[in-house]
C-alpha cells in the first residue's frame, strides 16, 4: 500500500463532482470500482486517520497502491459508467451480477400475427416481448407450459395463417390445450384476446387475468357457445391451480419486490422476493464472497444491474436494511428512469410488510449458511487432494485434458 497520507491528499484535491474512482494495487490492476455525487467526499472517505471499515474494506484499503478517476455530469451517468467498467474488469472486490446471457427469459414473438411461446437465454432489440429475467430454467419452463396449457398457445411448428387447414390437429388440441389456430376455427381478433391475457399473465396480473377469462366464460355460454365456455372454464382452473400453488403472503392486488440482505465475514446473501397479486411468483438470491465489499453504494448500483435486465418494475419495492441517503435517491432516480413511472423505495419498520423482510432475510441468512458449508466441504476436499498430490499449496482450479482415445470410451460408455 502506498503512503495513506499521499493517498488522502490526493483524494482531498479531486473535484466534488460526480464521477467514477478506480482503487488499484501495486501493479496497476483495478481491484476495484466506485461511483458518487460527489467524488471528493467518497474516495477521502477511505483513507481517514479515524475512518472505520469493515473487515472487507480495510483489506480493499490495504491493497491500494494509487487511484484514479472519470468525471460525469450526472449521478446516473455515474452509475452507467461504473456498471460497465465493473463488468469489463471484473474488480476483486466488486460485487458483479452474472452474465445476461445466463438468466432465462420468456419470449413472446409479438411480431409475428400469431404469437407464440419461447425459452430463450438472450433478449435481442426485436418486436417481441420479454419477461424475466427467471431465477433459473424450471422456473420459466414451467411457467410456460402452464401459459400454454391455461391460454391454448400451439406449441407446434406451424406457421400461421400459412399452414392453417393443411393439416390434422395435434393430440395438445384434442386434450383441449390447444385452441386449434390450424383448424381454422379461431379467429385472429379471439387469438389476440388470448395473447393480451397471456401478456397480462406473464406480467404478474392473475386476478385481472381470472376476470377477464370469466367475463368471456359467461358470454360465450349466455351465447350457447358451450365448447369455447368449457375452453375457458379449464383456463380458470389451471390459474387456479397455478394460484394455488404460490405462497400467498398479502392482499390479491398487493404488487412489491422484497429484498434483504444478510452478512458476515464469510460471505454475504442479497435475496429478493417477487410478489405479485399478494403471491411470491419468484425469488432470486446473490452469493458474494469474503473479499467482496458490501455497501450501501455497491448494493444500490447492484440493484440498478439487475432491474436493467427485469422486463418489469413495480410500483412499491420494498428493502429491509438501510441504505445511505444519497444511495437512496440514486436508486429511487434510476428505477424511476427506467420504469417510466413513479417507483417508490420504501424501508419497512413495522407490521405486516417489515415481516415480510424479516422473512426474505431469514432465507438470505440460510442461503448463506449454505453457501458456506459447501465452501468448507470443498476446501477440505482441496486440501485432501493437495496431500495425495504432494502439493505445496492447495490448488484455486483444476484443469483436465482428455485424450482421443479416452473420448471415443466415455463416448461408448455413454
Amino acid at each position: 500500500m502506498a503512503d495513506i497520507n499521499e493517498l488522502r491528499k490526493r483524494a482531498n484535491e479531486l473535484p466534488s463532482s460526480p464521477g467514477v474512482y478506480l482503487m488499484k494495487d501495486k501493479n496497476d490492476k483495478i481491484i476495484y470500482v466506485g461511483k458518487s455525487k460527489v467524488l471528493k467526499n467518497r474516495v477521502s472517505q477511505y483513507f481517514k486517520e479515524t475512518g472505520h471499515h469493515d473487515f472487507k474494506t480495510a483489506k480493499m484499503v490495504s491493497n491500494v497502491d494509487h487511484f484514479d478517476y472519470m468525471l460525469t455530469h450526472t449521478e446516473i451517468e455515474a452509475l452507467s459508467l461504473e456498471n460497465r467498467l465493473i463488468k469489463l474488469h471484473k474488480p476483486k472486490y466488486n460485487i458483479l451480477l452474472k452474465d445476461d446471457k445466463s438468466y432465462p427469459y420468456i419470449k413472446v414473438t409479438t411480431g409475428e400475427e400469431y404469437p407464440r411461446l419461447q425459452f430463450v437465454r438472450k433478449r435481442n432489440n426485436d418486436k417481441a416481448r420479454y419477461f424475466g429475467p427467471y431465477s433459473g430454467a424450471t422456473t420459466a419452463y414451467s411457467i410456460i407450459r402452464t401459459a400454454q396449457r391455461s391460454f391454448g398457445i400451439p406449441r407446434c411448428t406451424k406457421k400461421f395463417p400459412q399452414d392453417i387447414g393443411k393439416t390434422r390437429p395435434c393430440l395438445y388440441y384434442q386434450l383441449g390445450q390447444c385452441t386449434g389456430v390450424c383448424t381454422g376455427k379461431v379467429s385472429k381478433e379471439r387469438y389476440d384476446e388470448t395473447v393480451k391475457d397471456l401478456l397480462a399473465f406473464l406480467g404478474g396480473s392473475f386476478s385481472e387475468v381470472k376476470k377477464s377469462l370469466e367475463e368471456k366464460m359467461y358470454y360465450a355460454s349466455e351465447n350457447l357457445l358451450f365448447e369455447m365456455a368449457a375452453q375457458y372454464r379449464d383456463s380458470i382452473k389451471e390459474l387456479d391451480t397455478l394460484w394455488q400453488k404460490q405462497k400467498v403472503v398479502g392482499s390479491p392486488d398487493a404488487e412489491y419486490d422484497i429484498i434483504s440482505l444478510y452478512s458476515d465475514e464469510v460471505s454475504s446473501c442479497l435475496a429478493v422476493f417477487y410478489v405479485r397479486d399478494g403471491c411470491v411468483i419468484d425469488n432470486e438470491r446473490f452469493i458474494f464472497g469474503a473479499d467482496q465489499i458490501i455497501t450501501p453504494d455497491s448494493v444500490a448500483a447492484f440493484l440498478c444491474d439487475l432491474y436493467t435486465k427485469r422486463e418489469y418494475i413495480p410500483k412499491n419495492i420494498l428493502i429491509g436494511f438501510e441504505l445511505d441517503e444519497e444511495s437512496d435517491e440514486m436508486l429511487t432516480a434510476f428505477l424511476n428512469e427506467q420504469a417510466g413511472y413513479r417507483v417508490y423505495v420504501k424501508y419497512p419498520e413495522r407490521g405486516d410488510l417489515k415481516s415480510l423482510c424479516n422473512m426474505v432475510y431469514d432465507n438470505a441468512r440460510q442461503y448463506a449458511g449454505q453457501y458456506k458449508a459447501d465452501t468448507e466441504r470443498d476446501n477440505k476436499t482441496l486440501i485432501k487432494l493437495a496431500s495425495l498430490l504432494s502439493l505445496e499449496v492447495v490448488p484455486e482450479h483444476i484443469e483436465a485434458t482428455i485424450s482421443p482415445t479416452s473420448a471415443r470410451t466415455i463416448s461408448r460408455a455413454v
